[in-house]
């Protein structure tokens, strides 16, 4: 085993990309190419409010639309060695010679459950069919249904990419890279799609925490080969070799991180505590959702992609002998006037109410993880427990994550400012969400815009988050991607 805190480059991007599939894609959805789209078709400002004391905002009075469940190889020394030291890290790297919690030795996996093939075999939405129909599900099978459910989520993400042959690479960014194969008969594409796109992903995240709500106390063992997931990216209900999960990893990094396609991934035995680890994930997926509702990206992108029709199609130009990637110049395009148009107030309040169920959720996860006694094949694990993705945390991961969250509420909940660079105040977070306002990036530069959410009171440190950091040497965004 390797020192805690030294984490292997490889594994940790694989099981990272695994979490985080679901995020990446949909924040996809949401920055087609409109390079592409132009190829397949045919041819005020907000009033200043008075700076007030700073005070806890109240939970706003819409909930959100779910009920959180009831309460019911390693890295070797040669590949850390190679990774970057971050010298503020250094007191963490003696941490291997900290008493560390003994624990049962690791379990093989235990045979996957029949679930797992059936997905390999099926796909998602015959197997979510198959599970529904249950007269009466377990809660493994409940379980299984939610999990199958919230991928549902993120093939459909990938289909509407493939349906509009917004195939090719797009981006650098995690899947936004991720090459499709070639739809010979696309469809034209409609600015409204990307917004209808977050309201079916939201639409399978409700769907995913209803089968949860019945889950009781007690542990349930669900065991899924990671290699039996695929995304039925064309549709036609048979799986292709570009569809399974392992060529999807290798594309996205290109090769770093994955050794290769015929490469296994592991076995997962997931349990009662995995649950709530989905539960918040949903939680978050519905939050990133109701913010592109609220902030209707529609119009902004109807008026780029009828300019980028006039200009022809180009993937790049010259400002001063400058290379500009006009895509980029066009997503940002996108993202500005989509920011200066009158937010949905319904929509944003509820993303607020969504982010602290994501928090909460997370949070009864580790509680439920610290009680477990086994050592099975196991998603994330505690300080005595092995994870089955070949990566041995820090015994301080699970305290070190929770103070994340607490500082993440608090900056939600308005008990924290962020800072802001003009005058002694910082931003209310909580009430730009309670009180969204249309953001005019020049005014909030200088100041004007983010008048109206200027408190006095205590600024965000962002301590935990800078230990976590560290705590990773400079990993910690793909570890927060993984623990969500």
């Amino acid at each position: 085993m390797t020192k805690y805190g030294l984490v292997a480059d490889r594994k940790l991007r694989r099981s990272a990309l695994v979490s985080g599939l679901a995020v990446a894609s949909l924040l996809f959805g949401a920055q087609v190419s409109l390079a592409q789209v132009t190829q397949n078709q045919p041819v005020e400002a907000p009033a200043e409010a008075p700076v007030t004391e700073n005070a806890p905002v109240e939970a706003p009075a819409t909930e959100a639309p779910a009920t959180e469940a009831p309460a019911g190889e390693a890295p070797s020394d040669d590949a850390a060695s190679d990774m970057p030291r971050d010298p503020d890290a250094a007191a963490t790297e003696d941490a291997d010679d900290k008493t560390v919690p003994s624990g049962p030795p690791a379990e093989p996996a235990p045979e996957p459950d029949p679930i797992s093939a059936q997905i390999g075999r099926e796909g998602l939405k015959a197997t979510a069919k198959s599970l529904a129909a249950l007269p009466d599900p377990t809660d493994a099978q409940r379980f299984a249904l939610a999990g199958v459910q919230f991928l549902s989520g993120v093939e459909s993400a990938l289909q509407l990419r493939w349906q509009m042959d917004l195939s090719t690479q797009v981006s650098d960014l995690p899947l936004l890279r991720l090459p499709l194969p070639p739809n010979p008969d696309p469809k034209p594409f409609r600015p409204e799609s990307v917004k209808e796109l977050f309201v079916a992903v939201d639409n399978s995240m409700i769907e995913a925490r209803k089968a949860l709500v019945p889950l009781g106390k007690d542990d349930f063992g669900l065991t899924i080969a990671l290699d039996d997931l695929w995304f039925d990216i064309d549709s036609n209900g048979v799986r292709d070799d570009s569809e399974s999960l392992m060529p999807i990893l290798t594309s996205l990094m290109g090769g770093i991180g994955v050794d290769d396609q015929a490469q296994a991934l592991p076995v997962v035995r997931f349990d009662r505590a995995d649950a709530d680890w989905l539960l918040a994930y949903t939680h978050m997926l519905s939050g990133v959702s109701s913010v592109v509702q609220a902030y209707d990206p529609t119009e902004a992108i109807a008026r780029v992609t009828e300019a980028r029709k006039k200009f022809g199609y180009m993937t790049a130009g010259e400002m001063y002998g400058m290379y500009v990637p006009l895509d980029f110049v066009d997503a940002a395009a996108v993202i500005v006037r989509s920011l200066r148009g009158q937010p949905n107030v319904e929509k944003a309040t509820r993303a607020k109410s969504e982010f602290l169920a994501m928090f909460a959720a997370n949070k009864s996860f580790w509680k439920r993880v610290e009680t477990e006694t086994d050592n099975q094949a196991e998603w994330i694990p505690n300080a005595r427990q092995q994870s089955a993705m070949g990566i041995e945390l820090p015994p301080e991961t699970g305290e070190m994550w929770q103070a994340v969250l607490t500082e993440g509420e608090d900056i939600l909940n308005g008990r924290t400012l962020l800072p802001f660079w003009r005058g002694n105040f910082g931003i209310n977070v909580g009430r730009m969400f309670t009180d969204p306002r249309p953001i005019d990036l020049i005014d909030w530069f200088q100041g004007a815009g983010a008048l109206p959410y200027l408190e006095s009171g205590k600024i965000a440190s962002f301590e935990a988050a800078r230990r976590f950091g560290d705590l990773f040497y400079g990993n910690g965004m793909l570890v927060s991607l993984w623990l969500n």
